[in-house]
């Protein structure tokens, strides 16, 4: 058994059990993946995947079991290698960030900005994903960082972090009768709207989505979308009003739109950064955690000075 027969087999399970996609991502021929999973499936005496004639169908129960091995041993190199660049006070490399596009279009911008600064020769790569896969990509050891506001919180292989406290706005074309509410919206009054806003994986979309549940509320909403601004370009079209992110409205570029505070219907949503508990830093993924945790801070005591949760502000 071989290293290299592992982390073979480990991304031809990425790939979909697909042999072709697999030789494009490792730059070999498929006939040598082919060759290499055979032995290994010969050296085990079982089979690591369904087949249905020479076609790979899907993982066996055992190649799920091995692959959780093979992602200690990928985790131990990676915490290996990070170690030593840490001894040597290495200022290079390669930081890995998973998040969702609502963090990597308002969040992030002052906080890469700053790491280029502190960091010039570190290649710094955004992997955008939903919630879920940005958990699967940090136990994977694809990402070092991931930062977003559903689902991270919850996995107990994982350490994660408050970094800040947000709530919901609704946008709305000036012509709109919404435009010229006094006081503050109902959940009703909105339920009776077409709703445009985030599907359920993103920025607060399932807790929009079980607020009006548990109010006995079925809202109508006629177009989900991850991104806050595709959200605001059909608000702008006419389709319906939209749920999105306080923080993704723009003074300067959103002047068109009338906005209306959300947060006593729909209350805070916490964004977190998480990492793998196990993980070494190198000394740059270490700062810039602490830059975004400085970052949440910072917005947090702008919009509201005790927004931080509990947790965040004791650490």
């Amino acid at each position: 058994m071989k290293l290299a027969q592992l982390k073979m087999l480990a991304e031809l399970v990425r790939q979909g059990s697909n042999v072709s996609r697999t030789a494009q991502a490792l730059f070999i021929a498929q006939s040598a993946i082919s060759r290499q999973i055979h032995l290994l499936e010969e050296e085990l005496g079982n089979p690591l995947f369904l087949r249905r004639g020479k076609r790979l169908i899907e993982p066996t129960s055992l190649c799920t079991q091995v692959l959780d091995q093979i992602n200690q041993i990928e985790r131990a190199e990676a915490n290996i290698r990070n170690l030593a660049a840490n001894a040597a006070n290495a200022d290079t490399g390669v930081l890995h960030i998973g998040t969702t596009h609502t963090q990597a279009r308002f969040f992030l911008p002052p906080i890469v900005a700053e790491f280029r600064r502190r960091f010039p020769r570190v290649e710094l790569v955004i992997e955008q994903g939903v919630p879920n896969k940005l958990v699967d990509m940090l136990r994977d050891n694809l990402v070092d960082l991931a930062i977003c506001t559903e689902a991270i919180g919850k996995p107990s292989d994982l350490t994660s972090m408050p970094c800040y406290g947000w709530s919901h706005a609704l946008v709305c074309r000036a012509d709109h009768s919404l435009a010229k509410t006094n006081g503050s919206l109902t959940l009703e009054q909105l339920a009776k709207q077409d709703l445009v806003t985030y599907s359920h994986q993103f920025a607060g979309g399932s807790h929009i989505r079980d607020t009006f549940s548990r109010a006995g509320l079925r809202p109508h909403i006629v177009l989900a979308a991850a991104d806050s601004d595709v959200i605001k370009t059909y608000v702008r079209l006419g389709l319906g009003v939209g749920i999105i992110a306080a923080m993704s409205l723009d003074a300067d570029k959103d002047g068109d739109l009338v906005s209306l505070p959300l947060g006593h219907l729909f209350g805070e949503n916490v964004t977190r950064v998480a990492w793998r508990t196990s993980a070494v830093f190198p000394a740059f993924a270490d700062a810039c955690r602490q830059l975004m945790l400085r970052q949440g801070a910072k917005l947090a005591a702008a919009n509201n000075p005790t927004a931080l949760p509990e947790e965040r502000r004791k650490n």
